[in-house]
């Protein structure tokens, strides 16, 4: 086998074909898995489930009522403990915010609720030497918490 061919087989597909399947999963390292672990990096990266953001999954689990689901193929008995329970009942004005749930505050996407950032230095006179340090949060003021953007911090959306 001739080195080009060895080269394209073994190095540039299976990078290819990991970056094409990691843009499918939302997952942008999928160039990395194939260039670094070639056909094994592939495998890896197929074998992985698509990646859901912080967001949609606060939204899934905000919308999750028991009694609103049903099995696709009419086969109940794996819902048996939800079919009889009726909906919940439409509250009377705003209803409840799916993103912070009615807590009005969500976690500084900036700290992700650490309250501090890490921040480098680099000493005067120095190219190679850099130091780094935690710094109080600027966006949320060291809370850990900002307003929800999606019900202004009322709680509620209409």
């Amino acid at each position: 086998m001739s080195p080009l061919l060895q080269f394209l087989l073994f190095w540039v597909a299976p990078t290819l074909l990991a970056y094409k399947i990691g843009r499918s999963k939302q997952r942008p390292a999928g160039f990395c898995w194939g260039l670094l672990l070639s056909w094994l990096g592939v495998l890896i990266l197929a074998t992985l489930p698509d990646k859901v953001s912080r967001a949609e999954r606060q939204v899934a689990r905000a919308h999750f009522q028991p009694g609103h689901y049903a099995a696709a193929d009419g086969d109940d008995d794996l819902y048996d403990g939800f079919e009889n329970v009726p909906p919940a009942p439409a509250p009377a004005g705003p209803s409840t915010c799916p993103t912070c749930r009615g807590r009005k505050m969500v976690l500084c996407p900036q700290c992700e609720g650490k309250r501090t950032i890490k921040l480098m230095r680099q000493p005067q006179g120095s190219e190679w030497i850099a130091h780094s340090y935690d710094a109080p949060c600027p966006t949320c003021g060291a809370s850990g918490k900002v307003p929800c953007g999606t019900c202004h911090g009322s709680g509620g959306v209409y």
